[in-house]
């Protein structure tokens, strides 16, 4: 069990304890803060209010031995020789690759397509991120990924890799670029330039367009309690969707334009 007591990342103190049945999503207005939070998180970066079985992560070899790690914009191979791969992983971080797994995924994802063999293999970005991701998967341990498929554009691979990723109930996974998770995140981490916020994957929400003196209009139509957060970069209002018929009239009535969004749109917003 993983809990977060007064988690300090970069500005933020988060309160929140994990479900290890879910898949979490890290997402940051900055992308440094989200890479931070994911090093804090693993241990490998000393951290104040982290909690494992009610024992600080930082430098906890107990914690170390439970949860894999995986940086997707990390050389960890420059080969796909298994046996090769999974001695160096064991002696370097003391990790056990299912090797059968991992050379299912090299097939399957056509990953030796994506790299030039000199002496060693020159993957390309999409094939850096296809076998670290799957590096990721076949590691025994509760995982914690940052940004694997951010690189990843081939349909056939990322509807391949979005359902084992959804599957590793548990997973702590950084993203930069939320429309790519909608199929494999339960929860997103939101960390945005003034507030963060946990939304749930099926939280719908409402954007309101363009509004002039909002916050009167705002009052005026009962809508305060159900701002989210107000978009400076988009100029309007991001409410949860729990609006009443009556609210919804009122809006409608003044001609103020809305419409529904799901969590993975928010990133225009921030």
């Amino acid at each position: 069990m993983i809990e977060l007591k007064q988690f300090k990342v970069g500005p933020y103190n988060i309160t929140y304890d994990f479900d290890f049945h879910k898949v979490y999503g890290i997402y940051a207005s900055n992308p440094v803060i989200t890479k931070e939070f994911l090093l804090k998180y693993a241990g490998i970066n000393k951290s104040e209010g982290c909690y494992y079985n009610n024992q600080s992560v930082f430098d906890n070899k107990r914690y170390f031995d439970e949860r894999v790690f995986i940086d997707c914009e990390y050389d960890y191979m420059d080969t796909l020789v298994t046996n090769h791969i999974a001695t160096s992983i064991n002696n370097r971080y003391g990790k056990i690759l299912n090797v059968s797994r991992f050379e299912k995924y090299v097939k399957s994802l056509s990953i030796r397509s994506e790299g030039e063999y000199d002496v060693h293999y020159n993957f390309s970005k999409e094939g850096k991120a296809l076998a670290n991701t799957s590096l990721a998967l076949s590691l025994y341990g509760d995982k914690i990924i940052y940004c694997p498929l951010e690189n990843i554009n081939n349909e056939r691979r990322l509807n391949i890799l979005e359902k084992d990723l959804a599957d590793c109930k548990g997973a702590v996974i950084g993203i930069n670029t939320l429309a790519k998770y909608h199929n494999v995140c339960d929860a997103i981490i939101i960390l945005a330039n003034n507030f963060h916020v946990i939304l749930e994957k099926d939280k719908e929400l409402i954007v309101i367009y363009r509004l002039n003196n909002e916050e009167i209009i705002a009052e005026q139509l009962g809508i305060n309690n159900n701002i989210l957060f107000r978009s400076i970069k988009s100029e309007s209002l991001i409410l949860t969707n729990t609006l009443t018929i009556e609210q919804i009239k009122k809006l409608n009535d003044n001609k103020i334009k809305m419409k529904k969004i799901s969590v993975f749109d928010l990133e225009q917003y921030l």
